[in-house]
C-alpha cells in the first residue's frame, strides 16, 4: 500500500532536498590517481577522481555470467563517494557517466538492494556499482525504443536453424598482435549504433567488420595465405583459428554446441604435409631467418671493421715509436 501522507511544501525544506553537489561546479572528467599503499592492501586496484567524486575500483570474477570461451567474466566493483560527504545519493546520470568514463559505454552495471541477511550499513555518501564485461547483457532492464528492433532481432534469431543464422563480427587486434573476433552482433543496426560509418570502410590491419555464418567461418584474418590449408598451418595458426571458431559457434549455435562442433570443424581440416614451403612462409620463419642472417652479417661486418681499426692504431703507434 502506498503511504499518502501529506508532504510539507515549505520553502526551506524543499531547497534542502536539492543536489548540493552542484557547488562543486560543472562535471570534470574523472582522472586516474595513484593508489595509496593502505588502499592497495584493501584490494583497491585503481582510483579515479574529479571535482565531485572519488571512485575506488575493485575487481573480481563472476561465475554467473560466463565468457564465450566458458571462463568467468571480469566484474569491476566501483565505489563512488561524494567528495563533499553530503548524505545525498548521486543522480542517476552521474552514476552512468562515471561508469562510462571508467569502464566504457558498452558495459552494463547493477546497483544492488540486498536481502536483509547480508545488508551492510555503508556511509550514505557512497554508491556501489558492479560493472560487467561488454560481452555480458544483463537479463533485466528497460529496452529503449531505438533498441527494440535489435531486441526482437535477437529473439527472432533464436528460432532460425543455426546453419542458416548470420551474425556480424567486429575484428580487432589483440595484445599479441593477432586480429581476432572481439564483438559479435546479431543485428547490424546494433553494431552501427556504436561504430557508425567505420563499418563501411575497407578492412585494415587493426579493424574489420564482416557478416559470418556457420558455413562461412573464415580464419581470423579473413583470407588464409595462398595454398595454406589444413595441417600446412603452424600450430599457432591452428590455435588462432580454433579460438575464432569457438566464438562463432557460441554466437550462432549456443555454448552447449561448442565442444561438438569445434571438434568437427578442426577434424575436418584437410591433412597435408607436416611442414612445407607454404607453412614456412605463413609462420614467419622465413622472415625470422632472414632477419637473423642480416643481424649476423652486421655483427660480422662490425667485428671486421673493429679489427681493421685496431690494426690502424697499432700501425700508428709503431710509426711513432
Amino acid at each position: 500500500m502506498v503511504n499518502n501522507r501529506k508532504v510539507s511544501r515549505r520553502g526551506p525544506k524543499s531547497r534542502a532536498t536539492k543536489d548540493r553537489n552542484r557547488i562543486a561546479g560543472p562535471w570534470e572528467p574523472l582522472t586516474q590517481c595513484n593508489v595509496p599503499e593502505e588502499m592497495a592492501s584493501a584490494n583497491i586496484v585503481a582510483l579515479f577522481q574529479n571535482n565531485r567524486y572519488t571512485v575506488y575500483v575493485k575487481t573480481n570474477k563472476s561465475t554467473e555470467f560466463m565468457s564465450p570461451e566458458g571462463n568467468p567474466t571480469q566484474v569491476v566493483h566501483l565505489i563512488m563517494a561524494r567528495n563533499d560527504k553530503k548524505k545525498t545519493e548521486p543522480p542517476w546520470d552521474e552514476k552512468q557517466r562515471a561508469k562510462n568514463e571508467i569502464c566504457g559505454p558498452t558495459c552494463e552495471a547493477v546497483e544492488l538492494f540486498p536481502s536483509e541477511m547480508r545488508r551492510l550499513d555503508i556511509p550514505n555518501h557512497q554508491t556501489h556499482l558492479w560493472v560487467y564485461e561488454p560481452t555480458v547483457t544483463l537479463p533485466h532492464g528497460l529496452i529503449p525504443k531505438e533498441m527494440q528492433a535489435t531486441h526482437h532481432a535477437k529473439k527472432a534469431a533464436a528460432s532460425i536453424p543455426p546453419e542458416e543464422r548470420n551474425v556480424f563480427v567486429v575484428f580487432k587486434v589483440d595484445e599479441a598482435g593477432e586480429k581476432c573476433p572481439a564483438e559479435v552482433y546479431v543485428d547490424e543496426a546494433e553494431a552501427r549504433a556504436i561504430y557508425g560509418e567505420r563499418l563501411d570502410a575497407e578492412p585494415d590491419g587493426d579493424f574489420a567488420f564482416k557478416p559470418c555464418g556457420l558455413d562461412t567461418i573464415p580464419p581470423p584474418d579473413f583470407t588464409p595465405p595462398e595454398g595454406a590449408v589444413g595441417s600446412t598451418w603452424t600450430e599457432a595458426a591452428r590455435e588462432k583459428h580454433g579460438r575464432f571458431v569457438e566464438v562463432m559457434i557460441t554466437a550462432l549455435a549456443g555454448p552447449e554446441m561448442v565442444d561438438l562442433m569445434l571438434d568437427v570443424e578442426m577434424a575436418g581440416l584437410p591433412v597435408g604435409a607436416e611442414k612445407d614451403e607454404v607453412e614456412y612462409e605463413f609462420s614467419g620463419d622465413r622472415e625470422h631467418d632472414e632477419q637473423k642472417k642480416a643481424a649476423e652479417a652486421t655483427e660480422e661486418e662490425a667485428a671486421i671493421s673493429l679489427e681493421a681499426e685496431r690494426d690502424r692504431l697499432r700501425a700508428e703507434r709503431k710509426a711513432r715509436g
